[in-house]
């Protein structure tokens, strides 16, 4: 998270937030490349940023009602949404995605105390 405008010092609140987010999805992330449930061509920060992007976006039309909703199941359009997500960054067959082994680095963005 950054902005040219606030000094990074004001800024790390929000990035602790961000932390404590990715280390929720790094740990789901090393889960899915230990057991082959993961796609292996895109980065983890890559993933974590569309998804979380996504996200943010999908709670901001809701909350301040930006885009037409009338006659949509907002549910089943939110069902959608991760449907998409699922089928971009996993596996259908397993095979198909080697296994990671247990000592996998942590991505730069975790703190160095949150390090495994």
């Amino acid at each position: 998270m950054q902005s040219e405008d606030i000094p990074a010092k004001e800024m790390e609140p929000y990035m602790d937030v961000i932390r404590g987010q990715f280390k929720q999805f790094h740990d789901l992330y090393l889960t899915g490349l230990r057991d082959g449930s993961l796609k292996t061509d895109t980065p983890e920060g890559e993933m974590f940023s569309t998804t979380l992007h996504l996200m943010l976006a999908a709670v901001t039309r809701y909350a301040v009602g930006l885009v037409f909703t009338e006659g949509t199941d907002q549910e089943k359009e939110l069902l959608t949404q991760k449907n998409m997500l699922m089928k971009r960054y996993t596996v259908e067959n397993r095979s198909q995605c080697p296994a990671l082994s247990e000592d996998t680095d942590i991505h730069p963005l975790m703190k160095q105390e949150e390090r495994i």
